[in-house]
């Protein structure tokens, strides 16, 4: 059903990205933004479309308009610029937070908060839990950011318990794309930055932390030690072959609850250009993350099916014809193609089992991708830094999970999880 949407912080990073979304699923879109970090440029794809209205306002004084929707994603994300007005930053955080759920009262609209992960502070446990207390400092220079979004989370609680608001709260992590400034001043951000200034960076190896339980044991597989990867529902065989799942049958391999939480939700068979071309199943929300993560530079659905085990059964039968496997060296050499995935989706169509051809997808175009490279590697070595123990040199690029250096050394970041490490910036 059409609705009316109101996007704060709509000229910015993430927020433009949504209001495209939006009218593209049919919706009618109202973007609020006071321009502080937002940017003009980054709505001219929907400026003119009838669909959409620009609001120039500042949330921390009361909007009067008529909604379905509201994602409330106003505030500066960087150091850089929520530090330049701590004060505006705490006021746009609690103050916004109060104004846009008053609006959500009277509207009885549905309401997302775009939280932080800087709700943790310093973190003492690593990867950090929802229900994880933090260490936060409330006098510290960041204390403006994260107290903020503490406290608006806190309201938005309090919305939701005293007066049934319907409430959604998102804690956002490190993340980066097309649109990103790339001097705010964040982890990724820094790392580009690093990579187009051809500076040095040092990765220190310092132990292990298990993704689960945080033992310091050596690392197994995939970021758990072997006890936690062997126990957990996250790293099951119907993880790495969807075909597997049974969770539409109600059968439980590990946990149950979880197998349906995750196979049970929309999932894409897609074709994507890494090395060669490679067929591949990944959840709807992870598109296209997915492919960044692979290192494609180019990428198409093929199917949106409900469930893991029916994307599973069209990959097998698509393997046929398709590898299902990225090598790495080839694809950090590789940075363009003249292969058609959208012609190549069309003859996959002709082999897919019966059973999924109502599931054809509606995206039918293929999207290209592009890395903050400076030169591909020639001969790429990969850094294994348990074994190198410390390593120094200059990043020229980042491609998929890879941080590429000038000696055509490579360090995978994926592969690396449950590794602590130290990275200085030179």
């Amino acid at each position: 059903m059409r609705k009316r949407i109101l996007v704060t912080g709509g000229a910015g990073f993430i927020g433009s990205f949504l209001c495209e979304q939006l009218i593209n699923e049919g919706h009618y879109v109202i973007c609020c933004d006071n321009f502080y970090t937002g940017n003009e440029e980054n709505l001219k794809e929907i400026c003119d479309n009838k669909n959409f209205e620009l609001l120039r306002h500042d949330i921390t004084f009361p909007l009067y308009v008529e909604v379905d929707q509201i994602f409330n994603f106003a505030c500066p994300a960087s150091p850089i610029h929520y530090q330049n007005d701590p004060v505006q930053t705490v006021k746009t955080c609690v103050h916004g937070a109060i104004n846009m759920l008053g609006l959500a009262k009277r509207t009885k609209a549905r309401i997302m908060q775009a939280s932080t992960s800087e709700i943790y502070g310093d973190p003492e446990i690593h990867p950090q839990r929802e229900s994880y207390k933090g260490a936060v400092s409330i006098e510290g220079p960041r204390a403006c950011y994260d107290e903020g979004k503490r406290c608006a989370e806190t309201i938005f609680w309090d919305y939701q318990r005293q007066h049934n608001l319907d409430i959604k709260v998102i804690r956002i992590f490190n993340t980066f794309g097309p649109r990103m400034q790339p001097n705010d001043g964040r982890v990724v951000s820094n790392f580009i930055l690093q990579a187009l200034l051809n500076k040095n960076i040092t990765i220190k190896f310092e132990g292990y932390s298990c993704l689960s339980c945080n033992s310091k044991q050596e690392i197994y597989r995939q970021g758990y030690c072997k006890r936690c990867f062997f126990d957990l529902p996250s790293t099951a065989d119907w993880v790495i072959k969807p075909e597997l799942s049974k969770a539409h049958l109600g059968i439980q391999e590990r946990d149950i609850e979880y197998e349906k939480k995750v196979q049970l939700q929309p999932h894409i068979l897609y074709l994507a250009f890494t090395s060669d071309i490679k067929i591949g199943v990944t959840r709807k929300s992870q598109t296209p993350t997915r492919w960044i993560d692979q290192g494609a530079i180019k990428a198409i659905e093929i199917l949106e099916v409900p469930n893991r085990y029916l994307a599973g059964i069209s990959e097998v039968k698509l393997k046929e014809y398709y590898k299902d496997k990225t090598n790495w060296r080839e694809m950090l050499k590789n940075n363009k193609t003249d292969i058609d995935l959208e012609n190549e989706r069309l003859e996959c169509l002709k082999n897919l089992p019966n059973e999924v051809l109502k599931y054809i997808s509606k995206e039918k175009k293929e999207i290209e991708i592009q890395y903050p490279i400076s030169k591909s590697p020639l001969k790429p070595s990969s850094l294994n830094i348990v074994k190198t123990e410390k390593y120094s040199g200059k990043i020229i690029g980042i491609k998929g999970q890879y941080l590429i250096f000038e000696d055509d050394t490579v360090f995978n970041v994926r592969s690396n999880e449950g590794v602590v490490v130290n990275i200085s910036l030179d």
